[in-house]
Parts: C-alpha cells; structure tokens; sequence
C-alpha cells in the first residue's frame, strides 16, 4: 500500500507538468510597459520553463523538479525527484499522448487527461493549465478574479480551486517584456498542489520563423 500511495503521489506531480494550449484565451490588459500575454504567446510559440512541484493528499507528500518544452502545439514535460533520480516524461499534441518513466511501463492514448486519469484516477486539468502557466484563462473557467492590475489571480475549474500568487516580468531578447505567473495553488480536498516556475526561455520554432 505504501508502494502504491508514493507512487500515485509521483503520478500526481508528473500530471501537474501538462501545459497544453488548445483553448480560445479571453484578452487581457498588459501591464504598464509590458505587451498582454495573449499578444506575447502568439509571437513566442517554442519556449521551455523550469520550476518546482510540491504536492500534499493529507497525509505525505512530495518534490520534483520540472522541465516544460513547448514547441508549437507539441508539448514536453520532465519531472525528476531530488533522490534516486527518478524521471517521468510527458508529451502530448493534438493527437497523441504519452507517458514513460524511469521506473514506469509507457502509456498512450488519445488526450493526456484521458491517460493520466488511467494512470492515478485524478482529474487533473491537463489543458486548462496550459492556458494558466501563461496568465490566460481557460474557456472553461468559472469565477475568475483579476488584480488591480488586469492579470488573472484565481479561478475554479470542474471541482479545483486555483489562485495565482505571484507574477514576474520575462522578457524576450529583443527587449520586450511580459508579465507571467510564477506561483500557482491548486486545492481539491485531500489534495493540495503547489508550482513554482522560474527561468523562462524562449526558442526559435523548427521552421526559423
């Protein structure tokens, strides 16, 4: 049992690394000196993250570190723990999904939810996040509250609840500047999910654009 609980935790981390964009954003106001994260996504399409992830059902929890590359509609997702080097790896577009790890016998399907669901019985919002990470809320959203500042600070979706506490500015090499989250929350009881993302890059696409 306890195998199978630190497993299901790894699992629910790895899911938490799911940043795809397929939903239509709402607009939002830019920042004084910064472009609106709509605008600045349509520009930077290839872009890679890192960050942390701490999870919490109650009772145990865990850390890992996270890699995110997102290449077009194409995204890839790494997670490894701090001891024994364990790794997991998502990736996913429009019409695949994959997961494989370390010590993990690879999984497909259709939709990364669809597979991840299978993998840890959790409903985790896959897609929907990927719109968050970038400060644009989904098209399924209820409840949403803006700062002072325009930007997206918390939201329900299907049963979570989701606060964005902090953003900090990214800037792009020719200058440019935009403000993106850089802390989430997550809570559906027992569960209790925390992100951390830091160190933006953006990337040519494969075509040179």
């Amino acid at each position: 049992m306890a195998e199978r609980a630190g497993r299901t935790l790894f699992w629910l981390c790895l899911v938490l690394g799911l940043l795809a964009a397929c939903a239509t954003p709402r607009p939002l106001g830019p920042a004084a000196g910064s472009v609106s994260p709509q605008q600045w996504f349509e520009d930077h399409t290839d872009w890679r993250v890192q960050g942390r992830i701490a999870l919490s059902d109650g009772q145990s929890g865990g850390q890992m570190s996270m890699g995110w590359w997102q290449s077009g509609e194409s995204s890839r997702i790494d997670l490894r723990t701090g001891l024994g080097g364990q790794w997991w790896r998502l990736s996913f577009d429009e019409s695949a999904a994959s997961l494989e790890g370390s010590e993990q016998e690879a999984l497909i399907a259709a939709e990364p939810e669809a597979l991840v669901y299978e993998a840890t019985g959790w409903p985790i919002p896959i897609e929907a996040f990927g719109q968050w990470v970038k400060g644009l809320p989904s098209d399924r959203d209820e409840a949403l509250v803006f700062d002072q500042a325009g930007r997206l600070a918390s939201l329900v979706y299907q049963g979570w609840d989701v606060e964005l506490s902090g953003y900090e500015l990214a800037w792009s090499e020719e200058g440019q500047a935009v403000e993106l989250p850089s802390r989430f929350e997550f809570r559906q009881a027992p569960l209790r999910i925390r992100v951390a993302l830091s160190r933006w890059e953006w990337l040519k696409s494969e075509s040179g654009e």
